[in-house]
């Protein structure tokens, strides 16, 4: 009989990934199938503020805990979706309304944390009982005014680091 090994897996390690954590501004821009990447990091990112609000394990209170390293430098990110197809959306917004439910709780880990823009560039309308539904911009975002509102909104950051994955086309 063979001995059965444990496995840890641990991630994710993409390039998007890999310097997220060391910006204090991250701006994540997905089009179509590429929103899969963000996906892991933002899950990845409100695990580690739901940890961080843990109480100490020594003397039960929440305030003693210090933000986790991985966590100290990244304080603000944009998530910005650029879609047409309608399936696209239905499997990734509910993570994306759990994440906004938990910022909006007062108190909360992710309090005021992330921002969302969903653009949906098909024409096929979308089912009105998705989440966040309402909050799906029609037609493509005009990213001067995007980059424009983020650089308004945010110009106490010192700097702003953009994260693409989508089409060459739309990096252009």
């Amino acid at each position: 009989a063979i001995d059965p090994i444990e496995v840890f897996v641990d991630g994710p390690y993409g390039s998007p990934s890999s310097s997220i954590y060391k910006v204090s501004h991250a701006v994540l821009v997905g089009a179509g199938i590429g929103v899969t990447p963000f996906a892991s990091i933002l899950q990845s990112v409100m695990q580690r503020y739901r940890e961080a609000k843990l109480p100490c394990p020594h003397c039960h209170i929440a305030s003693c805990v210090m933000m986790p390293a991985t966590l100290k430098k990244l304080r603000k990110l944009d998530f910005i979706w650029v879609n047409r197809d309608v399936s696209h959306f239905e499997w990734f917004l509910e993570l994306l309304a759990s994440l906004e439910s938990e910022q909006n709780l007062p108190g909360g880990a992710m309090e005021k944390f992330l921002r969302l823009q969903l653009y949906n560039t098909g024409d096929i309308p979308l089912e009105k009982s998705l989440p966040l539904v309402s909050s799906i911009r029609p037609g493509r975002p005009d990213w001067d005014k995007v980059f424009s509102s983020i650089r308004r909104d945010y110009s106490n950051q010192q700097k702003v680091c953009v994260f693409y994955c989508g089409p060459p086309a739309l990096a252009n």
